[in-house]
């Protein structure tokens, strides 16, 4: 009876243990600590790091908790979006923030420049090949046989 109770207690322990782990909160420390070590593990500049630090407190002033926060700007980092585009990304945040853009709309704008970013080559130059301005503006009229050349 002692021994299962002992393995009852520890089961109880491990439970406990494992939740406190896999909680969804985060403190913005937290997050914090882990996007300097992020910082760190990419070999990012001084500029580059003030950049994703500014993105992150950007996005946790439009609305998102910590650990969202800390996992778009990591999904930015390790899709190659860097100083300029981190800072453009801040600005837009806080513009989309203050005409009133919900959680939902901003994370796919993040999204959506990861994306752009990506299909760039993944050199974060935030920019689609061919610039952004008209690219994809035909009429879609015409008889392609599917094959690229």
């Amino acid at each position: 009876m002692k021994k299962l109770m002992i393995v009852i207690a520890l089961l109880a322990i491990g439970t406990m243990a494992f939740a406190l782990g896999a909680r969804e909160s985060m403190t913005e420390d937290e997050a914090l600590a882990a996007l300097e070590l992020k910082i760190v593990e990419l070999g990012l500049t001084d500029e580059e790091a003030v950049a994703v630090r500014e993105a992150f407190y950007a996005l946790e002033e439009g609305g998102f908790q910590a650990r969202q926060a800390l996992r778009l700007a990591e999904d930015c980092l390790e899709e190659g979006l860097r100083t300029q585009e981190m800072l453009q990304l801040a600005e837009q945040v806080r513009l989309r923030t203050k005409a009133g853009d919900s959680l939902e709309k901003l994370e796919e704008m993040v999204r959506e420049r990861i994306r752009t970013a990506t299909r760039a080559g993944g050199n974060g130059n935030g920019q689609v090949p061919g610039g952004a301005e008209g690219a994809g503006a035909g009429t879609g009229s015409g008889t392609g046989s599917g094959i690229k050349p």
